[in-house]
């Protein structure tokens, strides 16, 4: 090995930003790993300070207990992981290594929490019993409504609302129920109702901007508001386009994603109406040059990450009630969701998100689980105790 150590590192990160074409964000990380490794090798291992690439599976497993003595999380330590086991990789195809030591090391389990997203006005339907002059429907699952819901369908007053979810002690209610504001005005068993939720968030954070004067700055906002949710690009994708991007007439964004992958992305109607909007308040237009940034910071220039991130934290935490989860990507959780919440195919969703692999779209599917559960107890022979034993009943005649 001719080359030292540092080189050999410099020219596997130099491999995966011009080969790979992997971004400065993941070739930042990669190099953080390696350095912590080197730290670690260099107090740990001082005899072998200069043979950083001939380390056997123990010294890897012992910096893996050294990781999680400090504190790192698993999602840190599963990325060490594959960084090194790419960096190996690189050392046999160059012939620096016969072998990987961490071919039987396994990735550490991560527990991924539900995304957090914005919520938008939802109608749920279910089969229902109401009794003339009770104020309570009797449903078979009331943990999706919550109070304020709307109520619609034959026998309920206009008007109606949920108070909140009770168990009535009546033995004709033997179900959960939810209370509503007036009594019903007919009876009815198997009635398809409408549950409505009163609020949309989701509406309530693109006016945020613009609710009080229409500046450049707030329809700029308005309009990266807009295009986050209606594309669910991701941060570096939005700050990297430009006027020329945006197919206008088609409602078309062209997208460079991870590993400068392009993509085609469909775009609502708002955020297009709200991009030109912007764009005519700055002077600009669609058959502006094509090169020109979409978003400006200062002047003239492209727009930061670090403004847009403190742009959208600002206009979403109103509507969280927290900071937590206050950044672009959970506009970008809350496209992947609601589509999902929509019964859109999941591929899609993957290819419209510019996921390499599946198993980063199936975490919006746990959003929706309980309308896949619904679903299937409607559909499904074999889903409810009542069906079987109707089935039973039929075949013994």
């Amino acid at each position: 090995m001719n080359d030292s150590p540092q080189q050999i590192i410099d020219d596997f990160l130099e491999y995966l930003k011009s080969f790979k074409r992997y971004s400065n964000h993941t070739i930042v990380s990669y190099r953080n790993d390696l350095k912590n490794l080197k730290s670690f090798l260099d107090s740990s291992y001082k005899k072998s300070s200069g043979n950083y690439f001939r380390l056997d599976r123990k010294v890897f497993t012992k910096f893996f207990n050294y990781e999680i003595e400090h504190g790192k999380s698993a999602k840190t330590r599963a990325r060490s992981l594959a960084t090194f086991k790419s960096f190996y990789k690189y050392l046999i195809n160059k012939s620096i290594v016969d072998d990987s030591p961490l071919f039987y090391i396994k990735s550490p389990e991560i527990n991924q929490k539900d995304p957090i997203f914005v919520r938008h006005r939802k109608i749920i339907e279910k089969n229902c019993e109401i009794i003339r002059g009770k104020k309570f429907i009797k449903v078979s699952d009331s943990r999706e409504l919550i109070n304020g819901y709307i109520v619609e369908g034959k026998g309920i007053k206009s008007g109606t609302k949920i108070i909140l979810p009770v168990k009535v002690k009546d033995s004709q209610w033997d179900e959960h129920t939810v209370e509503m504001t007036y009594p019903a005005q007919e009876s009815g068993k198997n009635l398809n109702l409408k549950f409505m939720s009163p609020i949309d968030n989701i509406e309530e954070l693109m006016e945020k901007p613009t609710s009080k004067n229409k500046t450049i700055k707030g329809l700029r906002d308005k309009a990266i508001l807009e295009l986050f949710y209606s594309c669910g690009l991701r941060l570096s994708e939005l700050v990297s386009l430009d006027i020329g991007s945006i197919g206008h007439r088609d409602n078309l964004i062209k997208v460079k994603g991870k590993g400068n992958k392009e993509r085609i992305v469909p775009m609502g109607r708002k955020a297009r109406m709200a991009i030109k909007k912007y764009l005519n308040k700055r002077g600009d237009g669609w058959y502006s040059l094509s090169t020109t940034p979409l978003f400006f910071g200062r002047g003239r220039s492209r727009i930061s990450t670090r403004t847009v991130a403190r742009r959208v934290k600002e206009n979403l935490i109103p509507i969280l009630k927290s900071d937590e989860g206050a950044s672009p990507h959970t506009l970008r959780h809350t496209f992947g969701t609601h589509l999902i919440d929509n019964d859109m195919n999941i591929r899609v969703v993957q290819e419209l998100l510019g996921h390499t692999n599946l198993s980063s779209t199936q975490i919006y599917t746990k959003v929706a689980m309980k309308k896949v559960k619904e679903v299937y107890k409607k559909s499904h022979p074999h889903a409810k105790k009542k069906n079987i034993e109707q089935a039973n009943q039929l075949s013994k005649k």
